[in-house]
């Protein structure tokens, strides 16, 4: 069973990560509304998202699942507060009984590198070298922070490097988070915290 890690952020909310390494069947057989996806890794990386959130939360109704327009998953009933990601063999998933949540993970490659001025500033860039003096790890990370704060604002037409701004990078007990500040139609700060892995970076946000 390649559950990576579980663990309680608070009281309200959880989040796993998987390593994906079984065939389709494994997850079809618990998860029976999947999306129509030919694809097949697709589909199996679709099937593992939704067992994780059952894994987190036994109660949350995977069928009750819809998105919003910008492709924001959530739970139509209201009872729980979702997020998932995956990239290439891990998914990731958070659940919130009482607050909107946000996930992300990627696997550390140059792609990030290459495209990083699409997403961030040399002043962003900076910011992390203070820390981290790895540049691929400093993309990734920034792109992946952003993408969950992409995912917890769940609004349209937002621009990565006017709307969603790294401030810094913080080390505290023996935690690592990233200040951040999302300015689209309202500003809001928010610490994103950071989960380093060999080949991966996890970013998540919570209330």
């Amino acid at each position: 069973m390649p559950l990576v890690f579980q663990q309680n952020i608070n009281e309200h909310a959880s989040l796993a990560l998987w390593h994906i390494t079984e065939e389709i069947s494994f997850f079809d057989a618990v998860i029976n509304n999947a999306k129509s996806i030919n694809h097949p890794e697709r589909k199996k990386q679709h099937l593992a998202g939704r067992f994780l959130l059952k894994l987190l939360q036994p109660d949350l109704d995977t069928e009750s699942i819809v998105y919003t327009t910008v492709g924001k998953p959530y739970v139509n009933d209201g009872s729980f507060f979702i997020s998932i990601s995956h990239s290439e063999c891990w998914v990731a998933a958070m659940v919130s009984t009482k607050h909107e949540v946000a996930i992300d993970v990627e696997v550390m490659t140059d792609k990030a590198l290459r495209l990083r001025e699409r997403f961030l500033t040399e002043e962003e860039q900076a910011q992390l070298m203070k820390v981290l003096d790895n540049e691929t790890l400093i993309a990734t990370l920034a792109w992946s922070a952003k993408e969950t704060m992409f995912k917890y604002c769940g609004l349209a037409e937002v621009d990565f490097i006017r709307h969603l701004k790294l401030k810094n990078i913080v080390q505290q007990d023996e935690q690592l988070y990233l200040s951040t500040i999302i300015k689209k139609n309202v500003m809001v700060e928010k610490n994103v915290n950071v989960i380093l892995g060999e080949t991966y970076v996890i970013t998540y946000l919570s209330e």
